[in-house]
């Protein structure tokens, strides 16, 4: 019997098209935290995170015959589940909408992350997505901007102010919990 959680992902992905299906549950096992833990960030709401977090398994599952072994599995899939939320928006429409997001309670429990999840949630839909699909998600601004449908400049003109939303966000909160 292997022993399928001192394998890489790349031996597990190999080991998953051979037919060894506890390679895949390994693989899963070792990844869905962090996939729930962006879809929650992106979507702000935990059954969606759970639906995007799953879909993006899915997704990752039909494609993995293109996933090379020799990269990290964790940022592909992390691409992929950026890609997924982008087209959800973009069928509900929701990016030309500045409404306020719910705030995200979720994952980490320091008192870091959940400050983090706080500034975060200050952000409007657009603001936050193209700063986590860059920041956490690894995203390019090339693919950023074929999912936004707009140019790779404003791509970098909208993340530079997401980021100084973001950073205005963490000082002005900041000094209200110090106070």
């Amino acid at each position: 019997m292997i022993d399928y959680a001192a394998c890489t992902d790349g031996e597990l992905a190999l080991a998953w098209r051979k037919g060894a299906v506890e390679a895949l549950r390994a693989l899963i096992d070792r990844h869905r935290a962090a996939a729930f833990g962006l879809a929650l960030r992106l979507c702000g709401n935990r059954d969606q995170a759970e639906d995007l977090a799953q879909e993006a398994f899915l997704r990752a599952l039909s494609l993995l015959h293109q996933y090379h072994d020799e990269e990290p599995f964790r940022p592909w899939l992390f691409r992929i589940l950026g890609r997924l939320y982008i087209d959800q928006l973009r069928r509900r429409r929701e990016l030309t909408q500045d409404e306020e997001p719910e705030p995200v309670s979720c994952c980490g429990n320091s008192e870091s992350e959940l400050f983090v999840q706080s500034v975060l949630a200050t952000l409007n839909k657009t603001q936050r997505a193209i700063l986590i699909l860059r920041e956490l998600a690894g995203l390019s601004y090339e693919d950023l901007a074929r999912y936004f449908s707009i140019p790779v400049g404003t791509v970098r003109s909208r993340l530079a102010n997401a980021r100084l939303a973001f950073r205005t966000a963490y000082l002005r909160m900041s000094d209200e919990e110090v106070a």
